[in-house]
């Protein structure tokens, strides 16, 4: 056997060694979905409580692995965009799920289910504006209506900021159904 054809067995080998080794993610990492669905009390409907638990479990997973693996800039720049509009997807749940109740309105959009809790004083008029910016995010997720290459555009500072957005929306609108 000649040298190269002995690197070829070599790199086979190796490569049949590392699809069949999986990287154990470190407990403690996420946190568990009963964590996520007792932050979200206010929901009545149990499948989206469950289904936005589940999403920002893998928030958790993505944040972690952004950090933690060394990634080319274009691959990070992109788990970073998926952070924050999962942010956006899970708001944009919430939001019409609790517009819908207030006006039984089934087709209710963003903007104006976004309204209807602010006049309502459930969200406040500046958190009305800080969820828009998730929002817009995650409407970039239509590829195809993409004005401009996204590569370096985000950072882990956005998604921290999409963190403290979400966390305060929760907070304000639990504050608001607490008592109900």
């Amino acid at each position: 056997m000649n040298f190269i054809s002995q690197v070829e067995e070599i790199l086979q080998q190796m490569e049949h060694m590392g699809s069949s080794t999986q990287i154990r993610v470190p407990h403690g990492i996420m946190s568990y979905a009963s964590t996520y669905q007792n932050q979200l009390t206010f929901l009545n409907n149990n499948t989206l409580k469950k289904n936005l638990s589940y999403l920002l479990m893998l928030n958790d997973f993505l944040t972690w692995a952004v950090r933690r693996f060394s990634l080319v800039p274009g691959i990070k720049d992109m788990l970073f965009k998926n952070i924050i509009a999962n942010y956006g997807f899970a708001v944009e749940a919430i939001n019409k799920n609790l517009a819908k109740k207030i006006t039984n309105n089934k087709d209710i959009g963003f903007d104006s289910s976004s309204s209807v809790l602010n006049e309502n004083n459930i969200i406040t008029k500046s958190m009305k504006k800080e969820i828009r910016w998730l929002y817009d995010i995650r409407n970039k997720q239509h590829y195809d209506t993409l004005p401009k290459v996204e590569f370096e555009h985000y950072t882990y500072r956005d998604c921290k900021k999409a963190q403290r957005i979400f966390s305060q929306y929760i907070r304000q609108i639990g504050q608001k159904y607490e008592g109900e």
